[in-house]
């Protein structure tokens, strides 16, 4: 029986994969500056949620004391209507 030598399909499937040195450190650091920028945008965002949470917090308040001095003021007006008969 007769055998011959092959070879391995990969082997040559990985070869083309293996990266230089200068490309790993380059891709090494588009990744860091793509991180950093992904963790500022969160923190711009997480305070901007915080502004806007307070913002409409007072709002609301805002929108309470509003309608208990229409109520109070409503209350006054019906309160001193002359009475009349009919």
């Amino acid at each position: 029986m007769r055998t011959t030598k092959r070879s391995s399909s990969l082997k040559k499937a990985g070869s083309s994969a293996i990266m230089s040195h200068n490309q790993f450190r380059r891709n090494a650091q588009k990744m860091k500056s793509n991180s950093s920028l992904a963790g500022t945008i969160l923190t711009n965002l997480e305070t901007q949620i915080q502004a806007l949470t307070m913002e409409i917090r007072a709002d609301e308040k805002g929108l309470r004391d509003y309608e208990q001095q229409l109520y109070v003021a409503t209350v006054n007006y019906c309160c001193n209507q002359p009475k009349t008969d009919i």
